[in-house]
């Protein structure tokens, strides 16, 4: 008997199991192994088929199952194929979250732009409507210093939320409140000028409109007016602001030699001579205004 039993087969590396006889079976492919030969000579697998006759009942039937080194191999396989289509998917979504990234990124920055647009085109018409009021008062001179003396000098007054209120406290001759009025409003982006048209007596003449003769120049002006009739005295009173016409009419009744006004009403009609002090007062507050139109105080 052969002592080098040997454990694999040597036509397919399989195992080997005893198969009886002295003899051992590859248990992949079949051949047989001669313990008796002098070298365990190995016979094939087609000359190792047993007669159905004479097989030993207690040799066990060939094995199908692959060899282990081609059987680890397939796993190898398998993982790698599972790990590359892993992968392809993680990158799959990688790419799909960078590009919905980008496209919110895109329609961020679109809005931006149009924002900006929207910016820009409120800030041209507010540039324009800013020109045609400093046109209008061309007649009113103003440089950065003298704007910083009258806007020092002038009366202040703040509401409850912050917004400034500018009079000039000369604006009324003493003991005569018949006459034109004005303020300017100053918000945190607005600035408005205004006017107001003041009439106090006994009775009312239930003004419809104000005809101003500056220098034989005639301007026609027709605000609303709210009244107050008590038993000793009435009230006629308008506070609108003063669009590009107006302002065009006060630079003008500003810089006057002689401005009348006449107050047209359902009852009567009444004259009066507007004085050199309101006049003079209101030439200054219309330069602080003129001022805050050319960012003067900022």
């Amino acid at each position: 008997m052969n002592n080098n039993i040997p454990s694999k087969c040597v036509n397919c590396g399989a195992g080997l199991v005893p198969a009886g006889n002295n003899s051992l079976k590859c248990s992949y492919c079949g051949s047989l192994v001669n313990l008796n030969s002098p070298v365990g000579e190995t016979h094939s697998a087609e000359s190792a088929i047993p007669d159905n006759n004479n097989t030993d009942a207690n040799t066990p039937a060939s094995s199908a199952t692959p060899p282990p080194d081609e059987a680890g191999s397939g796993c190898v396989v398998v993982f790698v194929v599972f790990a590359i289509l892993l992968v392809a998917v993680l990158i799959g979504i990688a790419n799909r979250r960078t590009d919905e990234k980008k496209e919110a990124a895109a329609v961020d920055s679109l809005n931006a732009a149009k924002a900006k647009q929207e910016r820009l085109a409120d800030s041209l018409a507010l540039d324009n409507v800013k020109k045609d009021k400093i046109k209008k008062l061309s007649l009113i001179n103003v440089d950065s210093l003298t704007f910083k003396k009258l806007y020092k000098a002038a009366n202040k007054d703040k509401d409850v939320n912050y917004q400034t209120f500018i009079y000039d406290q000369t604006r009324f001759e003493k003991g005569n409140f018949d006459a034109i009025d004005y303020y300017i409003y100053k918000g945190e982006t607005e600035r408005s000028f205004h006017l107001k048209i003041d009439y106090t007596a006994q009775e009312l003449l239930y003004i419809k409109s104000i005809t101003f003769n500056v220098d034989g120049k005639i301007y026609n002006y027709a605000p609303t007016f709210s009244t107050v009739d008590e038993d000793t005295i009435a009230w006629e009173k308008s506070d609108e602001i003063a669009g590009n016409a107006d302002l065009l009419m006060l630079a003008h009744i500003a810089t006057s030699k002689k401005t009348t006004m006449q107050y047209n009403g359902k009852k009567r009609s009444l004259i009066i001579t507007v004085p050199p002090r309101p006049k003079a007062a209101l030439k200054r507050l219309l330069r602080i205004y003129k001022g805050l139109l050319l960012g003067y105080d900022q």
